[in-house]
């Protein structure tokens, strides 16, 4: 592995996949942001543009995008920001095949995921265990069908040093390295978590997690 970690670091499909990764949790973190001011409650049709700007362009094209942004009530000049920064190269991650609305169905589960949204959003990364209280929090409504793969790439865009993205891919690279089986529920994401902090830490990658995230798809590309 340590040479393929030395090929990946000097690889220029790593600088561009960190580039892409920061242009699309600007994006998504501004959506977010602009979700929340408004006073309504929020909504399905609301997780679904945000995990929208999340998806890479082979699952929701660019247009997909400007037209589910078009279509969202925020404000006009957030939006009009928000429109400006889509581009091919926004999103980083493919979709879990579960409808939102079957993960979703009722309103408590929608307040609690605003609520960590909120906390989230208006929390500083180094107040890591706010964070992570916050998220043990929503996953203790242990929400069927919901999984990390759903949640992790839109913790990781609100704070990327803190979330690491945690889907099929990850669970499998990270997974064989410490010789575990990783779970896909979110109740297990806080546990299994660390592995991928120590794996990042002990391997030198950047604290941004989708440096860690982009090896790991190069990997299964070899």
């Amino acid at each position: 592995m340590e040479k393929e970690i030395y090929d990946y670091k000097n690889s220029y499909e790593r600088i561009w996949r960190i580039n892409q990764g920061t242009i699309t949790r600007k994006i998504v973190r501004k959506v977010i942001e602009s979700i929340l001011i408004r006073k309504d409650n929020f909504s399905v049709n609301d997780f679904n543009v945000i995990i929208a700007m999340t998806a890479h362009g082979k699952t929701i094209g660019p247009a997909k995008k400007i037209e589910k942004i078009t279509l969202l009530d925020i404000n006009p000049v957030s939006k009009k920001e928000i429109l400006s920064l889509i581009s091919s190269d926004v999103g980083c991650w493919g979709l879990p095949k579960q409808e939102f609305s079957d993960v979703f169905n009722n309103k408590e589960y929608l307040l609690a995921f605003r609520n960590l949204l909120q906390t989230l959003v208006f929390t500083k990364s180094e107040n890591i265990e706010t964070l992570l209280m916050a998220l043990e929090k929503f996953a203790d409504y242990n929400i069927p069908k919901l999984q990390s793969a759903f949640i992790s790439p839109i913790l990781y865009c609100i704070h990327p040093i803190a979330f690491p993205i945690v889907n099929s891919k990850s669970r499998k690279v990270i997974g064989d390295y410490y010789q575990r089986k990783f779970s896909h529920k979110l109740i297990d994401y806080l546990n299994e978590r660390e592995f991928f902090v120590k794996f990042r830490n002990d391997k030198n990658f950047l604290s941004d997690f989708r440096d860690v995230d982009g090896y790991v798809v190069w990997m299964l590309g070899l």
